[in-house]
């Protein structure tokens, strides 16, 4: 299976350019993301302390990064609000290491800061199953 990032473009820059982007992740990968993450189990509780079901920490929910807005870890139990976050999330990693969902997924499910410094060629097994078994369907 074949995963899409669009890119939806808002307004026009000088010159005819795109003024920004926004990529939006194909909603089959988000739905085999979740799949992965917690069976589809909005009641899922990782080891970890993972909440829902794109298992997210608190921490992550409060303050994501990559352009995302926080949100209250206590709405992590909704699925409609897991979900939302779960797409965000994955879409200001893809922004951020450039459209590149390998990078994005390894960053979700191995920390970005681990990615940044060490690299993909660095990365556990664990990761490279879990981006496997994402995008390999």
């Amino acid at each position: 299976m074949i995963f899409w990032i669009q890119y939806v473009t808002h307004g026009v820059h000088f010159g005819g350019l795109p003024e920004a982007t926004t990529p939006q992740i194909d909603s089959a990968l988000i739905d085999r993301l979740i799949q992965v993450e917690s069976g589809g189990d909005p009641t899922a509780i990782g080891a970890a302390g993972e909440i829902g079901l794109g298992q997210i920490m608190e921490a992550t929910a409060s303050n994501p990064g990559f352009g995302v807005a926080g949100i209250d870890p206590a709405t992590l139990t909704d699925p409609t609000v897991n979900r939302q976050f779960t797409t965000d999330y994955l879409t200001g990693l893809s922004d951020h290491y450039g459209g590149d969902l390998e990078k994005a997924l390894a960053a979700y499910n191995w920390g970005a800061g681990n990615v940044n410094q060490q690299g993909l060629d660095a990365m556990p097994a664990s990761t490279r199953s879990y981006i496997d078994s994402i995008l390999n369907v």
